[in-house]
């Protein structure tokens, strides 16, 4: 029952905070995603991979 729960109240909620194009207030999850997507695209670049 425990797994079963964890989707509605920790993914969901999560990816919500992610995808939601206009948030209400910045999101402290969101921040990091975008700081980590940053660092991946900046290696992707310096080791010389496409994009």
């Amino acid at each position: 029952m425990l797994i079963s729960h964890i989707p509605t109240r920790a993914l969901q909620p999560g990816l919500a905070q992610l995808t939601d194009p206009d948030p209400p207030a910045p999101s402290t999850l969101r921040t990091a995603a975008r700081n980590y997507q940053r660092a991946l695209d900046q290696l992707t670049q310096e080791a010389g991979f496409a994009a």
